[in-house]
């Protein structure tokens, strides 16, 4: 059996494992409601008729979809420093290292799909314990 939590705390990610004193962030997932809401808020649609057709047009602002996703991925950090200067997590300041700092954005990144590969594990795995019938259609 899988517990799961509604209330999604994140999960810390040390910048070297084997010293923690180095420094880490704390990351979590979008609910399916943020990112619900997050492309309702990025996303233009427009229509036009084209030969006598009414043709939809998607225009998404990633810069803004960035600017929402980044400070609700990233919920706390512990010893961040910019130039010398101890950084406190706020909003302005993740945007500020997500989009300046490559190889912290490039940390981040990688975790966010790491813990997106754990969710489809689970999902993998609770459909592989479906009950089949005999012809390996799930019965439901």
């Amino acid at each position: 059996m899988v517990d799961f939590a509604s209330n999604d705390k994140g999960t810390w990610f040390n910048f070297d494992d084997n010293d923690p004193s180095m420094g880490g962030v704390q990351l979590r997932l979008l609910t399916p409601l943020e990112e619900d809401d997050i492309d309702r808020q990025v996303t233009k649609v427009t229509q036009k008729p084209h030969r006598g057709l009414m043709l939809e047009s998607r225009k998404v602002d990633t810069k803004l979809r960035n600017k929402l996703m980044y400070p609700k991925w990233i919920m706390g950090w512990n010893n961040i420093e910019l130039d010398g200067k101890q950084l406190e997590c706020t909003p302005v300041n993740i945007l500020i290292m997500m989009t300046k700092v490559t190889i912290f954005a490039r940390f981040v990144l990688d975790k966010i799909l790491e813990m997106g590969d754990e969710t489809s594990i689970i999902e993998a795995a609770r459909v592989k314990n479906l009950p089949t019938s005999s012809s390996g259609d799930s019965v439901d």
